[in-house]
């Protein structure tokens, strides 16, 4: 019995020394594919860092990529975050296609309209911040000080407001849930569906005004869908059940008419009445909108187009 307890002893110490040693893994460079970011962070409890640069043309990129991403710094950093580099190129000798056709939709994905730009996310994969990386930033050190202010002002914050949403009941989770969502950037909205859901279902009166946002947001990922496989009529349907729950406001069932109106026209039998009559219907509910002059103005262009 004391030989298997010892052999017992001896596999729990290999085990705990292993799963020691799988914590204080480090990153000596960058990962590439931050398609498997999500799953990277929860694997690994850590946040998320995507640094999107152009690295055969833009200067700001190279510098950074040279002089301030350095190998001390990606092992250092690591200790908190899964790194990535989504890189694009000019000169596309320089990168296999299928890496850099996947490079450019994560641009497109992650809203970047400029490099070197720079994306937080928590071990969730909630982006909880999203810009372009600051010009004073010229060194290591004080790329460190820049990221640890973003955690603590934005990373900490971001995970507390989502603690919340379980703590709370009726009304109150769904504005959690729409504070929650006010404070990050909606990279995959499909993933967020059960939280709109959520908010839906804990406020089914829509004493917040909060609900009919929450429908809306939720449905537009169904007509997203739709519009991609060019199923117009079904968008169509859809924003009109929308419009059946009667708890949107004025200025978003004015959003949903012109969707309609717009979804009208790329009908193979599209009709110049059904289109001024939605775009009518959307003028009516918020005759003093932003919207409303460029809505007549498409109403009056229709009327006289032969």
């Amino acid at each position: 019995m004391k030989f298997k307890r010892e052999i017992f002893f001896t596999i729990v110490s290999v085990l705990l020394i292993f799963l020691a040693s799988c914590k204080t893994i480090t990153q000596s460079e960058w990962k590439t594919n931050a398609v498997e970011i999500e799953k990277d962070t929860k694997l690994e409890n850590k946040n998320g860092f995507i640094v999107f640069t152009l690295s055969d043309t833009d200067d700001r990129s190279k510098f950074l990529l040279g002089t301030v991403f350095t190998k001390e710094f990606i092992e250092e950093a690591s200790n908190n975050f899964v790194l990535y580099n989504v890189d694009i190129v000019r000169d596309e000798s320089l990168m296999p296609a299928k890496d850099l056709e996947r490079n450019y939709t994560l641009l497109s994905k992650y809203g970047v309209l400029e490099v070197p730009f720079l994306c937080l996310t928590n071990s969730d994969g909630d982006v909880y911040h999203s810009e372009i990386i600051p010009q004073d930033i010229k060194s290591s050190e004080a790329f460190f000080k820049y990221l640890n202010e973003l955690y603590e002002k934005k990373g900490k914050f971001v995970d507390g407001l989502k603690n919340n949403i379980s703590k709370s009941i009726g009304v109150e989770k769904i504005k959690a849930i729409d504070k929650f969502f006010n404070n990050i950037y909606l990279v995959n909205r499909e993933k967020y569906m059960p939280l709109f859901e959520l908010g839906i279902e804990s406020d089914p009166e829509n004493k917040s005004g909060l609900t009919g946002k929450f429908i809306l947001a939720n449905k537009q990922i169904i007509v997203d869908r739709l519009l991609s496989e060019k199923k117009y009529t079904a968008a169509i349907n859809e924003f009109m059940q929308v419009l059946e729950t009667k708890m949107l406001s004025p200025e978003e069932e004015q959003g949903v008419w012109c969707n309609i109106a717009y979804f009208s026209s790329a009908l193979p039998n599209a009709s110049k009445e059904d289109i001024i009559k939605y775009l009518q219907q959307a003028l009516n509910v918020a005759p003093k909108s932003p919207r409303a002059k460029d809505i007549k103005d498409d109403i009056l262009f229709l009327q006289n187009k032969k």
